[in-house]
């Protein structure tokens, strides 16, 4: 009973050490570095590998490992954030998680890319930005971006096993509001 213990155990801890972009880097794309209010907008998350070899990663396939935030300058604040929380699994002690996730093969010249499609639009003074398909909505307030039109895109993707997370270069873009 104990060597059953013990194997059990070990495998949880090296399966769930093992970080799918731990030898990755992450960042995002934008289709325009300047925005409007009403306008729609392109975001790609980029993973390129850092290993001379080809490497694995993995994605759920409703990319709920990826987690986007906007961030915002407030004049005396600093920075403000908006972040959307989730529940991060690990893989299944019983099961067979295969059909949650795909795996994609990646290397310096052949990087991981995948568009996401959002908009920025105006609901009486908040400006909300929105990326349907990670189900991210954030809303700031039109006053703080007519003093500073900068915003900040922030992410992080984790490992489908429940490791490590790694963190996406940050994008700035600006986003114009008339009053």
């Amino acid at each position: 009973m104990r060597n059953v213990c013990f194997l059990l155990l070990l495998s949880l801890f090296f399966g769930c050490s093992k970080s799918d972009f731990s030898e990755a880097n992450l960042s995002f794309e934008t289709n325009k570095e300047r925005y409007k209010f009403n306008d729609d907008f392109e975001l790609t998350i980029i993973v390129n590998s850092l290993k001379e070899d080809e490497q694995i990663i993995r994605f759920y396939k409703d990319f709920s490992n990826i987690h986007i935030s906007f961030l915002w300058h407030e004049d005396d604040y600093g920075f403000n954030q908006e972040l959307k929380k989730r529940f991060i699994e690990g893989p299944s002690l019983f099961g067979n998680d295969d059909d949650l996730y795909e795996s994609y093969t990646i290397s310096k010249q052949n990087p991981f890319k995948k568009t996401f499609k959002g908009s920025f639009t105006e609901l009486n003074d908040t400006i909300i930005v929105a990326i349907p398909e990670l189900k991210v909505i954030t809303q700031i307030a039109k006053t703080i971006l007519m003093n500073n039109p900068r915003l900040t895109i922030e992410g992080s993707c984790s490992s489908v096993n429940g490791g490590s997370i790694q963190e996406f270069t940050m994008k700035d873009i600006d986003l114009l509001v008339s009053s």
